[in-house]
């Protein structure tokens, strides 16, 4: 039998550049650069596996190539296998909602004066927690351009901002994309984390999993502005984490400093060769 790699060529390249999780309802094509400056860590490839100790913080984005400096963005960051009930269909949970996010081929940064700026607060960095002995967890980054007027609709008010972390059980977004008015993402990653209690991936030794050392500041977006406080934020055993201990991680998505924008040149070359090699492989097929 003779097969054509014709008709591989795209199946192959379609699983080079889904940058989105399998299953998951939102796909893109198009990779979102991301990276976890603390620690030096970037979501490369997409669904690449990390250590939660490594991403306890806050990540950055970098915004579209060839963007102006007067566009806006929405980063979300989306656990897609969370057991709300146990023997049901796994859920989503919300882990990060940054609007007035501002910037081009760059680190974005929040800016609450930027054009279509919004009042939208947004929910705040929750580290990923999976439960021990749950299997890997898929995250999914996803980047929107911000449409003018942009609101956070009625259906998801309990999000803006979060009141705890069980409002953001069960979010959709896919639904929150439509009823916003977001239209398609522009660019999104994945990435997994699995706690093996113990293990490598950032269990702690009572096997619960601390967002961040004790006593540790955290920042939050408050109405458009950047603070600093010392709120904490606990995971139910029903959702994500057994327990999340001590300082909660939050976000601005104002932390901006040149590591990432050094690592773009990098890593788009990297993405280069990934679609050549995607083009290479098709065009080896045998005819048999």
């Amino acid at each position: 039998m003779k097969y054509s790699s014709t008709f591989l060529v795209p199946a192959l390249a379609a699983v080079v550049n889904a940058q989105t999780a399998p299953d998951f309802p939102v796909q893109v094509d198009t990779l979102l650069v991301v990276d976890y400056q603390n620690t030096s860590i970037s979501v490369e490839p997409a669904g690449v596996t990390l250590n939660r100790d490594d991403i306890l913080e806050t990540p950055v984005a970098l915004g579209q190539a060839g963007a102006t400096k007067q566009s806006t963005y929405i980063l979300f960051m989306v656990d897609q296998d969370v057991e709300a009930t146990p023997g049901e269909p796994r859920v989503q949970l919300l882990h990060y909602f940054q609007p007035n996010l501002f910037g081009s081929s760059e680190v974005l940064s929040f800016d609450a004066e930027a054009e279509n700026a919004t009042t939208a607060v947004g929910a705040t960095y929750i580290p990923p927690t999976p439960p021990a002995g749950d299997g890997p967890h898929r995250y999914n980054l996803l980047l929107y351009i911000q449409p003018e007027g942009f609101t956070v609709p009625s259906q998801f008010a309990s999000i803006d901002p979060p009141a705890d972390v069980n409002a953001r059980i069960g979010f959709d977004m896919a639904g929150f994309a439509e009823a916003a008015g977001l239209g398609a993402p522009i660019s999104g990653v994945w990435f997994q984390v699995e706690n093996n209690e113990g293990g490598s991936s950032g269990s702690t030794s009572s096997g619960s999993a601390s967002a961040t050392t004790s006593g540790s500041e955290s920042t939050s977006t408050d109405a458009g502005s950047a603070t600093t406080g010392g709120t904490d934020s606990t995971a139910t055993q029903t959702q994500e984490s057994s327990t999340t201990s001590g300082s909660s991680t939050s976000a601005t998505g104002a932390s901006s400093t040149g590591n990432a924008a050094g690592m773009l040149d990098a890593r788009s070359e990297n993405q280069k060769a990934l679609l050549g090699l995607s083009v290479l492989a098709g065009a080896a097929f045998w005819m048999f």
